[in-house]
C-alpha cells in the first residue's frame, strides 16, 4: 500500500533533473484529479507530472496503480492535448476500461496508427511496431510481465524507441528482479545520452 514516504521518496533517476531535452514538468492541484476520490493515489500522480518521466518498481499489486496509470494519461492530454499511449498485456485491457468508464474518461484501442486519437490509447506490446513513437507525448507501463524474470529481448527490441524521445514516461512494476534492473540500467543509459545531446 502506498503512503506519504512512498510518495515523498518517488524512485527516479536524478540524472533527469538535468536533462534539456526532458518534457516540461506539469504542475497541477489535487483538485484537478478527475477519477481518483483516494487522496494519496492523487498525491502520487501528482509527484509523477510533476517529475516529467517517472519510474517507481517498488509497487505492490493491489495499490491502485492501474487507477493512476488511467489517470496520469489523462492529465497528460488534458494537459497538452496530444496522443498518450498505455502499453498493457490483451488480458489487461478490459480491466483498464472499466477503470476509465468508472472514472468518466474515455480510452481508445487503436489496433494500427491510423486509429490512433488525441487522447488515451492502450495497445499491447505485441502490436507495438504497427505505431509510431513519435506520434505520443506520453507513454505508461507496468513493466513487470514483461521482464519478470530475465529480459524478454524481442519486445524490448519494439519498446526501445518510444524511451528514445522526449516524452513522458510513467513506468511501474513490482520488485527489483533482473529483468526490471536491466530496464533501468538501459533507459538511464538513453536518458544520459540525451542529455550529452547525442543521437
Amino acid at each position: 500500500m502506498l503512503d506519504e514516504e512512498l510518495i515523498e521518496q518517488t524512485y527516479h533517476f536524478k540524472e533527469l533533473d538535468q536533462m534539456a531535452i526532458a518534457p516540461d514538468r506539469i504542475e497541477i492541484e489535487v483538485s484537478d484529479i478527475k477519477s481518483l476520490s483516494i487522496d494519496y493515489l492523487a498525491k502520487y500522480v501528482r509527484k509523477a507530472l510533476s517529475i516529467g518521466r517517472f519510474q517507481d518498481y517498488r509497487l505492490q499489486p493491489g495499490c491502485g496503480r492501474s487507477n493512476m496509470e488511467i489517470e496520469w494519461a489523462y492529465q497528460i492530454n488534458r494537459v497538452t492535448g496530444k496522443p498518450v499511449l498505455i502499453i498493457a498485456c490483451l488480458v489487461a485491457h478490459h480491466y483498464l476500461k472499466d477503470i476509465a468508464e468508472k472514472g468518466g474518461i474515455e480510452i481508445n484501442f487503436p489496433k494500427s496508427q491510423e486509429e490512433v486519437v488525441d487522447g488515451i490509447n492502450i495497445v499491447n506490446y505485441e502490436k507495438l511496431k504497427k505505431f509510431d513513437p513519435a506520434a505520443f507525448i506520453g507513454i505508461a507501463s507496468e513493466v513487470g510481465h514483461l521482464f519478470r524474470s530475465t529480459p524478454n529481448k524481442k519486445k524490448w527490441t519494439f519498446l526501445r524507441p518510444f524511451f528514445e524521445l522526449p516524452t513522458y514516461h510513467f513506468l511501474t512494476s513490482s520488485g527489483r528482479t533482473l529483468g526490471i534492473m536491466y530496464l533501468s540500467a538501459v533507459v538511464s543509459k538513453i536518458y544520459r545520452r540525451q542529455g550529452d545531446g547525442r543521437d
